[in-house]
């Protein structure tokens, strides 16, 4: 007969864990808190998805990955510190996190994954560090509370639909106006030009709605028209 979890409310993970593998606190549904040492230099996939009485985690700095769908589904999850050592977010990792209002994403991350904070309908603004490179399909679809973006000014890819849904969203800040296009099946369908991009109300509708359903690339060669 298998062990019953029901009734742990708090893992400190001890400093000689490496990684936590994939699942495996999956479903624990009275845990409130988890505290990843810095020993931890990977989450893996699923590894607490589904807790839905977790209310708080702290991600150690040797965490470099943050697996796909490691926090799914936890929908009571307001507090989440993220170490300065993630480079990457994976997919859904934080998808449906319905309580969720902020969260600092740090210097080091260079890719947030596809659907990474989709459905955080709490969550009202965020910051893209200018160490971020990529934005994936539907990062932050149906955030339906985010009214305030920034995105930093190293971002070359804004993927598929990411701000889809953002019912709310009235101001996106482009630290980096110029060279942007929209492509769709590797067709150019026109670039943006830098002073549209530089009014927040006028970039968040059309990442919101007008613009939507395109993929946002940073122009490298080449000439396209002016919309």
């Amino acid at each position: 007969m298998g062990k019953n979890y029901d009734d742990i409310l708090s893992i400190m993970l001890s400093d000689g864990v490496t990684n936590i593998k994939a699942d495996a606190f999956k479903n624990f549904k009275d845990l409130e808190s988890v505290i990843i040492p810095d020993s931890v230099t990977s989450i893996g996939e699923g590894a607490f998805s589904d807790c839905s009485g977790l209310t708080s985690v702290t991600i150690g700095n040797g965490v470099t990955s943050i697996g796909r769908a490691a926090f799914w589904g936890c929908t009571n999850l307001t507090s989440v510190t993220i170490g300065n050592g993630v480079t990457s977010i994976g997919d859904s990792a934080f998808r449906g996190c319905t309580g969720l209002t902020s969260i600092t994403i740090p210097d080091s991350v260079t890719s947030i994954g596809g659907a990474a904070f989709s459905g955080c309908s709490g969550l009202k603004s965020i910051v893209i560090p200018d160490s971020v490179k990529s934005i994936g399909d539907g990062s932050f679809r149906n955030c339906v509370s985010l009214t305030s973006v920034t995105i930093g000014k190293r971002v070359t890819s804004i993927g598929f639909q990411a701000f889809y849904g953002c019912s709310g969203l009235t101001s996106v800040t482009f630290k980096n106006t110029t060279g942007w296009y929209r492509t769709m099946s590797n067709i150019n369908y026109g670039s943006f030009s830098s002073s549209s991009l530089s009014d927040p109300s006028t970039a968040a509708e059309w990442l919101r709605s007008t613009y939507y359903n395109y993929y946002w690339i940073i122009t490298i060669t080449g000439n396209v028209s002016k919309h």
